[in-house]
């Protein structure tokens, strides 16, 4: 009897390779192939899941507000993350001015809205001017939800009662479903204390970015309050604006592990449970970052301790 090959399909993301063997009634896995045409976008892209929510947010997005690239290319840019780079977190804000032009991108791509996880930012100013600004994001995304909406910067806030009127603003877009999920940026441990004086409901922020790379790092109460909160802390400016690939330690563990500075600089952030949103107007740039998180690689503690102790401006 001649052995036949059969390719059998097993599971909706998986096919097996069975060889049938003469003389028998079963067949012998040899070999099991995924097919990654057939994984859904956050299948294919590692995420972390939010608290109290169903979503579950990308490790890695693209950060749209940044001066290294021009208002007119953002939309062309959003598209190459989505469909050329497959990434599926995007991030922007209302004082970035380029709404439009990231909701251009994300409707001109392939991807379905549903496979688009969307960060947008509202200004700490008061209730009716941060409403009027979730309003006229949405107006200018042409998008009816984001999945993250944030509070910009606590900074911007003259009291606790301007505070308490942009968190109103939240909780509100949040019941509308206008945000599918809420959250904080540049927010530090003190900012934390404020806010919580302000909840009224089960709402929590789940989200907190900060500028964080390699040598300018959050402080130790900050983190150990994330972590106890279940609130995850996202970094944005991960290379520093440049300064931590030119740095002599980041650049000689880069070559121990035969990898780039880029990739020990994401995955120094990644290992330490943080999630990254970085700015590139090179597809090339976006893919390493992308890679990052899908190919992780372990630092070891000695060698993390060496990035620990890095001091560089943030």
């Amino acid at each position: 009897m001649i052995s036949k090959m059969h390719l059998i399909k097993i599971a909706p993301l998986l096919s097996a390779m069975f060889v049938v063997v003469s003389g028998k009634g079963f067949p012998e896995i040899s070999e099991f192939v995924v097919d990654e045409d057939r994984l859904s976008v956050r299948e294919r892209n590692p995420c972390v899941p939010l608290k109290g929510s169903p979503l579950c947010m990308p490790k890695v997005n693209f950060g749209t507000g940044s001066s290294t690239h021009s208002l007119s290319n953002v939309s062309k840019l959003t598209s190459i993350w989505l469909d050329e780079v497959d990434g599926f977190g995007v991030d922007t804000a209302f004082n970035y001015f380029d709404e439009k032009q990231v909701g251009k991108g994300i409707a001109n791509s392939a991807k379905s809205r549903e496979e688009v996880f969307l960060t947008t930012k509202v200004g700490c100013d008061g209730y009716e001017s941060s409403s009027e600004q979730a309003l006229d994001n949405r107006k200018q995304l042409n998008l009816e939800y984001v999945d993250l909406l944030l509070i910009h910067n606590r900074h911007n806030c003259s009291g606790i009662d301007r505070l308490n009127g942009t968190w109103g603003t939240l909780v509100d877009e949040y019941k509308a479903k206008h945000a599918r999920t809420v959250g904080v940026s540049n927010f530090n441990y003190t900012d934390f204390l404020d806010l919580e004086k302000l909840y009224t409901s089960d709402l929590r922020p789940v989200v907190n970015q900060i500028q964080m790379h390699i040598g300018c790092m959050p402080s130790n109460e900050l983190v150990a309050y994330c972590k106890k909160k279940n609130i995850i802390l996202e970094a944005y400016s991960p290379l520093g604006k440049g300064r931590v690939l030119k740095n002599d330690v980041v650049r000689r563990i880069a070559t121990k592990y035969n990898r780039t500075a880029p990739q020990v600089a994401v995955n120094y952030l990644l290992q330490k449970g943080h999630i990254i949103a970085f700015t590139a107007h090179n597809p090339a740039y976006m893919k390493e970052d992308l890679r990052a998180a899908k190919d992780p690689f372990r630092i070891i503690q000695g060698d993390m301790n060496e990035l620990d102790n890095v001091k560089l401006p943030c």
